[in-house]
């Protein structure tokens, strides 16, 4: 390297002062030792200056949370040094509060309800989109946890979506999301800040006020719009005191006993209500979670004394899979029922799963000549034993349907599932047409072959 010791220019004389002076000496003896190659100088960087989740989330437009995180006692917390996860909810979500909340947690004397609604939003340490997916549950700075859960748009806190996902900011990272985290309340109190006034009201003419407020319980609530899109006069029948139990069994049908959150109710496959009936669980091509086929509209509003999803319908006694087989047109399965003294059976077995088959199945799928001798009265026991053969005593959603199955039949034979070109089959040959038609006391399949020759 050469010697880089220079003489400053004559030009510097111009200069007015002697900081001047000694600047310009520093700057040109900088620039020389710092090239190697005599030619090409490089500047000094400055570093950037560090910025917090709480800056990323400035930056980002989160501007209604930063001001309640900065006048809260978790400002420190959010731009220090320990790291953190924040879930900060977009400005236009907090009109889902109820009127003048927000304001209030600004006011004197409310810095335990703020300190409370912020940290409800933060958890310590850097807890990524991948890392989140793989959890249930994950615990917040303000005492309760929250749920972790997936649905169609990705994955669910309480029940915010995340919109915005792994924002970096120097002491760790953020998630932006489309409603804040509400603490839990009861679950009353929750469906009235929730605006759920009809499904209150008939709560309170039910007489279950307190069996709901009293236990952990999983209610499946129907928003208005559900009520709203009930037949005319049904909401008016509802509420007359004389048809109190009907009212009654009619809310124990979206009443489930302990606390399940939508992941863990799709994972049971089935449970029971309150009611004694059925209720299948599932998800739609999406991935949004289902019951009885009716996508579940909010998931997991976690409550002090239980959960609440939300529904767009409101249910109703299903038919048993017998009623379920004649709604659907299998009349001749209907008829050899009938004949065959099963009635009461096919209503009464809980829980059943019915594999159906259709008119042209049975004609086609059996010799000729079979169908008469089987409704003969004198091969009664022949006909219980093919119907019994359709039968299983599970409630077997197609998702239960898994290829290289075996179901043991109420008749005691094997019905072997197995894929035929990507399609499930049973025993081999018979498809199933229609899926999942749920019933009060299991489901029904309807399929295009028999599971029995009749002979």
């Amino acid at each position: 390297m050469e010697d880089c010791i220079q003489l400053v220019p004559r030009s510097t004389r111009s200069f007015t002062n002697r900081a001047a002076l000694l600047l310009a000496l520093s700057l040109t003896v900088s620039s020389c030792t710092s090239s190697d190659d005599g030619g090409q100088v490089t500047p000094p960087s400055t570093p950037p200056d560090p910025e917090s989740v709480l800056d990323r989330a400035a930056d980002l437009g989160f501007g209604q949370f930063v001001a309640l995180a900065k006048a809260s006692s978790y400002e420190d917390l959010l731009e220090g040094d320990d790291a953190v996860t924040v879930f900060a909810p977009t400005d236009a979500s907090f009109a889902q509060l109820p009127a003048g909340e927000v304001a209030a947690l600004f006011a004197a004397g409310a810095e335990a309800e703020l300190d409370a609604f912020v940290g409800y939003h933060i958890t310590m340490g850097t807890v990524d989109i991948a890392t989140l997916e793989g959890l249930n549950q994950i615990p917040m700075v303000a005492a309760a946890d929250a749920y972790v859960d997936t649905a169609a748009s990705g994955v669910v806190i309480n029940d915010a979506r995340i919109q915005l996902t792994d924002a970096d900011g120097d002491n760790g990272l953020l998630f932006g999301i489309d409603r804040p985290l509400e603490l839990p309340r009861p679950i009353l109190e929750t469906m009235e800040r929730r605006g759920f006034d009809t499904l209150i009201e008939l709560i309170g003419l039910a007489g279950l006020t307190g069996s709901i407020g009293g236990g952990q319980m999983t209610v499946l609530a129907p928003t208005e719009a559900a009520f709203s899109a009930l037949p005319a006069g049904e909401l008016d029948f509802l509420r007359d005191p004389a048809n109190l139990a009907e009212l009654q069994a009619r809310l124990d049908l979206h009443l489930v006993a302990g606390v399940s959150t939508a992941s863990a109710l799709v994972g049971a496959d089935v449970v029971n209500n309150m009611a004694g009936s059925f209720l299948f669980f599932d998800r739609d091509t999406a991935g949004d979670p289902t019951v009885n086929g009716a996508t579940l509209e909010s998931l997991n509003i976690r409550c002090t004394d239980g959960i609440i999803q939300t529904l767009g319908v409101v249910f109703e006694e299903l038919p048993t899979v017998r009623e379920r087989a004649a709604e659907e047109g299998l009349l001749t399965l209907s008829s050899l029922i009938f004949a065959g003294g099963l009635t009461a059976e096919l209503d009464d077995t809980l829980p059943i799963t019915l594999f159906g088959p259709t008119d042209l199945a049975i004609e086609f799928g059996l010799q000729p000549g079979v169908i008469d001798s089987l409704v003969d009265p004198s091969n009664v026991v022949r006909l219980q034993q093919f119907l019994r053969a359709h039968a299983v005593a599970a409630p077997l959603a197609y998702s239960s349907l898994v290829p290289g199955t075996m179901l043991t039949a109420i008749s005691g034979d094997t019905i072997d599932v197995t894929d035929s070109s990507g399609e499930t089959t049973l025993n081999g040959s018979a498809q199933l047409t229609v899926r999942n038609v749920y019933a009060k006391n299991g489901v029904l399949h309807v399929i295009d072959g028999v599971l029995d020759d009749g002979m």
